[in-house]
């Protein structure tokens, strides 16, 4: 019985599977390339979006609306592109893996500014702490200089006195 059942389900299925009608090419169809960066910058945005919502809510940033100036089309245009992508499994792939590509190379980007960052931020910090310690040897050399005075015999301060009276 169990079997009959899944067998009618699978029928089913496929039968309902047959008749999906596919979006026509829209006049207006953003190329690839452009998906890819739409997408790209999507991504990018949301993440920011994430990280900061309260300040870009105070400012009135609507990421949706930047993409669509940036990018001179409209919520419709987009919708309906994005719609025959998704029913051209192929080329959505591509669209994705290129996507996948360019965030993996901006972040590599940001990870080699980092490293720059980092290491300046290490050799000030360096050289700072360098400063620091021969001031503090400068000074503890003067200090020994000021707490221990020369040392002068009676003999040499009788002669400089004969010296000057002369």
């Amino acid at each position: 019985m169990i079997k009959q059942v899944f067998f009618i389900a699978i029928i089913l299925f496929f039968g309902a599977c047959q008749n999906v009608k596919y979006p026509k090419k829209p006049k207006n169809l953003i190329p690839k390339d452009t998906m890819v960066s739409i997408f790209t910058d999507s991504y990018i945005t949301n993440a920011a979006k994430g990280f900061n919502k309260g300040m870009m809510q105070r400012k009135g940033i609507v990421l949706e609306n930047f993409l669509y100036k940036k990018y001179h089309i409209d919520s419709l245009q987009f919708e309906e592109s994005n719609a025959y992508y998704t029913a051209n499994l192929d080329e959505y792939h591509d669209i994705f893996d290129s996507v996948q590509k360019r965030i993996e190379l901006n972040l590599k980007r940001v990870d080699s500014v980092v490293d720059v960052i980092l290491a300046e931020e290490k050799r000030v910090k360096d050289s700072l702490r360098e400063a620091k310690e021969k001031r503090r040897d400068s000074t503890k050399t003067k200090k020994i200089d000021t707490i221990i005075p020369p040392v002068r015999t009676g003999r040499l301060l009788e002669s400089s006195r004969t010296l000057d009276s002369i």
